[in-house]
């Protein structure tokens, strides 16, 4: 019996550690791509490097961490994956703790993409892409500074 009582005390204290474990309310890990096949897949031959593989819509709000050794982008470029998604604005964090939120109000397609001016090159910690959260999905990219970004 004492045996019993003293299991079933361990069990409890064991399972009330577990829940009182509470998850971090920010995201520390950048996007991984399943299909990535080094540093070079995100890289384009135009310039642009992509900062978020095809993302869905229906959110209505995304947050994409970028990887800190990227470094400074001047532009940044929403492009359609799938369906036509409406951006409506595009929220910019810069790693000097600057932001800018940027009203974007235009619906991609394959042919029509959106760009966003950065005014300037800077480091960025994290897009934040406010969609309508209907259907479709997005790709976003940077135009890096050293490149040529051309639309």
């Amino acid at each position: 019996m004492k045996l019993t009582s003293a299991i079933t005390t361990l069990l409890f204290a064991a399972s009330a550690s577990v829940v009182a474990a509470e998850p971090s309310k920010t995201e520390t890990a950048p996007r991984v791509s399943y299909t990535d096949k080094g540093a070079d897949a995100n890289a384009a031959p135009n310039g642009w490097i992509e900062l978020a593989s095809p993302t869905p819509a229906k959110h209505g709000r995304q947050y994409i961490t970028v990887d800190e050794d990227a470094g400074p982008f001047t532009q940044l470029r929403l492009d359609a994956a799938a369906g036509r998604p409406l951006v409506k604005a595009v929220r910019v964090l810069h790693t000097d703790g600057s932001e800018r939120e940027v009203r974007v109000g235009k619906r991609l397609d394959p042919k029509r993409s959106a760009y966003v001016d950065l005014r300037g090159a800077r480091a960025i910690e994290h897009v934040v892409v406010i969609t309508d959260g209907r259907s479709g999905s997005y790709t976003l990219h940077g135009a890096p500074q050293h490149a040529v970004a051309t639309r």
